[in-house]
């Protein structure tokens, strides 16, 4: 293999090359247990609550419409990230909940352009998670 043995650094040291060992734990990243250690998670975890509290002011026509639909929606994205990560071992099942959750993305993306455009939401809501 690619190995160097005590042997030739033995050599290299007494040739007067500084030969130094570095241990590959401090580079390895330690595996993930959870979905709630994913970053993409905790992103989307955050704004949906982010996005629950600004929807608490939408007018009360809103309420059974625009309100639920984007509640709902993102909080969709960290079911469907979270139901993904149960199935990262099934390639197909992954796959299709990875686009579930693009899915939902782009539906809560667009509630969210709505309630800019009736202004419900100011501009600080796209930069508040």
């Amino acid at each position: 293999g690619g190995e160097i043995t005590d042997t030739e650094i033995a050599k290299s040291q007494r040739a007067g090359v500084p030969i130094r060992r570095i241990s590959l734990e401090s580079h390895v990243r330690k595996p993930i247990g959870s979905h709630t250690e994913l970053r993409v998670y905790q992103q989307s975890f955050e704004s949906a609550r982010a996005i629950f509290r600004a929807s608490k002011w939408f007018p009360k026509v809103e309420r059974y419409s625009l309100t639920d639909q984007v509640r709902i929606s993102s909080r969709s994205v960290c079911s469907n990230l979270t139901e993904a990560w149960r199935k990262r071992r099934y390639d197909t099942a992954f796959v299709a909940k990875r686009n579930d959750t693009e899915g939902e993305t782009s539906e809560t993306q667009t509630l969210i352009d709505f309630a800019m455009e009736c202004e419900y939401l100011g501009k600080s809501i796209m930069t508040s998670s």
